[in-house]
C-alpha cells in the first residue's frame, strides 16, 4: 500500500481538520502501543470491553479481506495516519488491552465503539479493510530496527512488518 505525503503540510492539515469536522472518516487507526501482551494476526478482532465484536462483523467485507489484508500495522503513529489505507482522516482510538486472554483480540473502550457504530464513513471504510494498527515495538525488535535503519535507511521496514505479521515470535522478548 502506497503512502500519502503531501507536499504542503499546511494544506494538508487544513483540509483533515476540515473533514473531521465534517464527520467524514477514510479508515480506522487503532493505537494499540500500550498494549504489551498484543500479538499480530492477519485479520484481529477488536472488541468493547464488554466483549462485543465491533470488527471483523456481520457488514465486513471478506472479498476486500481477502484482496487487501485484514489489517496493516505499523510502528510510528504517524507514518499510520499518512497510510493510503486510512489517510486522510482516520477515525483514532485506543485500545486499552487484549480480550480475556486472546492476544490477537484488542479492546477498545465502550466509547470509542459507540463512536465508530454511529459514524457511517467510520463503518464503512473499517468494513472494507480500512483499518490500520500501530503496535509497540519490544528492545528486541527496537535493535532489529535500529540495525535495519542503519544499513538501509529505514526503507526494509514494510518487509519487517511482513515478517513479523508472518512470524510473531520476531516481536518477542
Amino acid at each position: 500500500i502506497e503512502q500519502s505525503r503531501p507536499n504542503d503540510i499546511t494544506s494538508a492539515l487544513r483540509l483533515s481538520l476540515n473533514e473531521y469536522a465534517s464527520g467524514e472518516f477514510s479508515g480506522l487507526l487503532i493505537d494499540a502501543t500500550g498494549v504489551a501482551d498484543f500479538e499480530l494476526a492477519t485479520i484481529p478482532t477488536i472488541r468493547d470491553t464488554d466483549g462485543r465484536v465491533i470488527y471483523p462483523n456481520d457488514e465486513t467485507s471478506y472479498a476486500d479481506i481477502a484482496n487487501k489484508r485484514g489489517v496493516s500495522y505499523d510502528f510510528d503513529i504517524n507514518d499510520a495516519v499518512r497510510n493510503a489505507r486510512v489517510a486522510q482522516v482516520p477515525m483514532i482510538v485506543k485500545a486499552t488491552n487484549t480480550y480475556e486472554g486472546l492476544a490477537s483480540d484488542l479492546v477498545i473502550s465502550t466509547d470509542a465503539a459507540s463512536r465508530i457504530q454511529a459514524s457511517e464513513s467510520a463503518r464503512r471504510a473499517m468494513n472494507q479493510a480500512g483499518v490500520m494498527i500501530v503496535v509497540r515495538c519490544n528492545n528486541r525488535c527496537d535493535s532489529a530496527l535500529t540495525g535495519l535503519a542503519e544499513r538501509a535507511c529505514g526503507r526494509l521496514r514494510p518487509f519487517f512488518m511482513l515478517a513479523a505479521l508472518l512470524n510473531p515470535a520476531v516481536l518477542s522478548p
